[in-house]
């Protein structure tokens, strides 16, 4: 390893490593419990062991996939081969979230992936599990799982702490009037995600005790910022034998934040990555995984991976093929909800994929550059204008090209949340291909830097209400600081005179910029659901722009609604209607099957 690397106190950078080799994507598991991961292979000669990354559960799996995959990107540029993957009934894996004996398939996911790194050659392997998916490393330590070293970050102290924390968090989510709908008794549902009665009552009665890892040797225990961590575990380890040590955890809070935003804190990866250098472990060599992952679904259905290699970087999807494709070249195409990856909210892509491709329907489930899977730097997107910059409309079009010459599909439907929905309507605006586009809580149908600013202003209005005041002081949204005033501030000085003649000004009805486009789409008779939770910025802008009172005028575009007030479609409800909208519409082009031009 370079001096570099060996030296604690030298600055390391996360962002997009030159030296770190592309993701292998693997399946590992047998029958209803096939694991989907990514492996990736240790930089030059490693000299560390192998790393088994366990990510947390819920929403907090879902912000923190960017930062995980850059952690592992880290760790074997260390020399650490790592090995990351989705437990069953999440994320690409499969499974569902209300099948028996949940906790125990997880479990066995994690002997599982220990195992396929053992078979890589690996003679030393360390786990690193993150937030629930610490807890659920220790429960497999307490086992007899035959890894060295345990790295554990912000997990609860125990299952039944667990249970605590969200159901802590569903009251609060009810308190803001989120809704989880009818569900069995004794489930519970928190940020859109559900854990049956069983389940939780399993996580409840995780044992305590530590017992004797046979194979463990160390510990590293870090908390949540320096809050939490379990005293009696480490005092319990350390009677056992174990070297443990103890870290703050500091910049655990910006691993879970939102998708947009979150990160993986440079010094909280070195810290690991030292740690793990501190054991005496003679040199290895990992041989790369070979071959392709490829993973079997009922109904004949199989799903690969999808990589496109654009500008010398990697887009990441995941195809579903169906196992009798119809013969109408019709082909769906899920892009990203914002910065959430390929699977979807809670999985919503994945299950209307799967779904989907049952039926006859190849369907891509899709990352653009620096979300999810694909290659990028994640750190230029973290203000929301970034995410609707027309390169990506660009990427959308050359995966449409590459499947069109692949043979798997000739006319399109494409859709997406947030800012997927508008890459979804601009793609549909560029290529006679693309002939349905749904839009899930769109960010907007037309982007100008104004945009941005005019919402701002929208947002400042709202101190003059005495519902947002209500709310603020009971704590249900955030309180603004004086610096978003004051930039708020200005951007209403600035725009006025513009605000004021879009509302009031002659002519100005129907005739702005999403009248515009929709006069475009419906020239080129493309379908366009616009689906709006409430409070949507969107919504709000076709009442001002007078489009929402004569949507008679494009017999292309529908409207629907979906329940419940969540951007990110995190209620049951919403999830279910969303799905709802995506099967119907699929239904509907399918319908179609008008005959493509060569």
């Amino acid at each position: 390893m370079s001096d570099q690397r060996s030296d604690s106190s030298a600055p390391i950078d996360l962002a997009d490593p030159e030296d770190a080799r592309g993701a292998i994507p693997v399946v590992f598991g047998a029958g209803p419990d096939q694991c989907a991961g990514f492996y990736h292979p240790a930089v030059d000669d490693p000299a560390g062991e192998a790393v088994l990354i366990c990510a947390p559960w819920g929403w907090d799996e879902v912000a923190s996939y960017r930062p995980r995959r850059r952690l592992a990107e880290f760790l074997a540029g260390e020399g650490h081969p790592t090995l990351r993957f989705d437990l069953p009934g999440t994320g690409d894996s499969t499974g569902e979230p209300d099948e028996p004996e949940v906790l125990e398939a997880w479990i066995t996911a994690i002997e599982s992936a220990t195992g396929w790194l053992r078979g890589r050659g690996a003679e030393r392997v360390a786990v690193v599990g993150l937030g629930l998916g610490g807890l659920l490393a220790r429960e497999a330590v307490r086992r007899g799982l035959p890894v060295e070293d345990l790295v554990i970050w912000g997990a609860p102290a125990s299952g039944r702490a667990f249970v605590r924390e969200i159901k802590a968090f569903a009251r609060l989510q009810t308190s803001r009037g989120d809704d989880a709908g009818a569900l069995p008794e004794g489930w519970q549902e928190v940020g859109g995600y559900v854990l049956t009665a069983e389940t939780l009552a399993a996580l409840k009665a995780l044992p305590a005790e530590v017992g004797a890892p046979p194979s463990l040797s160390r510990a590293l225990l870090m908390k949540r910022d320096g809050v939490g961590g379990d005293e009696s575990y480490a005092e319990a380890l350390r009677a056992a034998g174990v070297e443990v040590a103890v870290d703050e955890g500091e910049g655990w809070s910006g691993v879970i934040n939102h998708p947009e935003s979150s990160m993986m804190p440079p010094a909280a990866a070195s810290r690991i990555a030292r740690w793990l250098e501190e054991a005496a472990a003679p040199p290895t060599y990992y041989s790369p995984v070979e071959g392709s992952a490829a993973l079997t679904l009922p109904d004949g259905v199989v799903e690969t991976p999808f990589v496109f290699r654009r500008e010398a970087r990697d887009l990441y999807g995941v195809l579903a093929m169906p196992a009798e494709a119809r013969d109408d070249g019709l082909c769906a195409v899920l892009l990203n909800a914002g910065a959430i990856q390929h699977t979807g909210p809670n999985r919503l892509w994945t299950e209307a994929a799967r779904r989907w491709a049952a039926a006859g329907v190849p369907a891509l489930r899709l990352d653009l550059e620096g979300i999810g899977e694909a290659d990028g730097d994640e750190w230029r997107m973290h203000e929301t204008g970034d995410f609707y910059e027309l390169r990506f409309v660009d990427q959308v079009i050359d995966v449409l090209d590459a499947l069109t010459r692949q043979g798997i599909g000739e006319r399109f439907l494409c859709a997406g949340l947030c800012s997927g929905a508008y890459w979804s309507v601009q793609a549909a605006l560029a290529d006679e291909r693309v002939e349905a586009a749904v839009m899930l809580n769109g960010g907007a149908l037309s982007w100008h830097e104004r945009l941005a600013d005019n919402r701002a202003v929208h947002r400042f209005d709202r101190v003059f209400s005495l519902d947002w005041w209500r709310r603020l002081v009971r704590g249900d949204i955030r309180r603004p600081s004086v610096a978003e005033f004051a930039s708020v501030l200005r951007a209403r000085l600035r725009g006025l005179w513009r605000t004021v003649r879009a509302k009031v000004g002659p002519g100005s009805k129907g005739s702005g910029p999403i009248a515009s486009d929709l006069d475009r789409l419906r020239a080129r008779g493309v379908r366009v659901v616009l689906a709006f939770s409430g409070g949507e910025a969107l919504a709000r802008e076709l009442a001002d722009e007078g489009v929402a009172e004569r949507l008679d005028e494009w017999p292309n575009v529908v409207r629907r609604t979906l329940p419940g007030n969540d951007h990110t479609l995190r209620s049951l409800p919403a999830q279910e209607a969303a799905a709802e909208i995506l099967d119907a519409e699929l239904n509907r082009a399918a319908a179609a099957a008008k005959p493509q031009s060569p």
